[in-house]
């Protein structure tokens, strides 16, 4: 049983965030996370907008049928809500304030093809999660 053990943790990849892809950029350039069975995607714009692609498990087939997105911007003096609009395979975000720092954190809570994600936490600034070390 311990062989089998040791054979299975070297065909493993116990880093969670290096096995869904948050180590290097999407498919659309933006920051993933998988607080569902699916993908997220945030994408930065203009003026403290992003662009969010709701993505199966293969980073892949963005969707907005059926589909929506909440996102929140916090920090330690204030939250501040998205208007988020479903635009061809993506949904837009437009602070409902204006936003003058973007140190803090952004929540994003996703319906896909009515599938409810966890909160996709992303810190901000935006980036990559570590590679895994040897």
């Amino acid at each position: 049983m311990k062989s089998f053990f040791s054979l299975f943790l070297l065909f493993v990849n116990l880093n969670p965030a290096f096995a869904h892809g948050e180590n290097k950029l999407g498919p659309h350039e933006g920051y993933i996370r998988m607080p569902a069975a699916f993908h997220t995607e945030l994408v930065p714009g203009v003026k403290n907008t992003f662009n969010v692609y709701l993505m199966d498990v293969g980073n892949s087939n963005p969707v907005i049928k059926d589909s929506s997105v909440q996102l929140k911007y916090q920090n330690k003096k204030m939250a501040i809500h998205f208007k988020c609009t479903p635009i061809a395979d993506h949904f837009n975000c437009i602070p409902n304030e204006k936003i003058n720092a973007l140190k803090g954190t952004l929540i994003l809570n996703a319906i896909r093809i009515n599938n409810k994600s966890k909160d996709a936490v992303y810190e901000l600034p935006l980036k990559l999660a570590a590679p895994m070390k040897d």
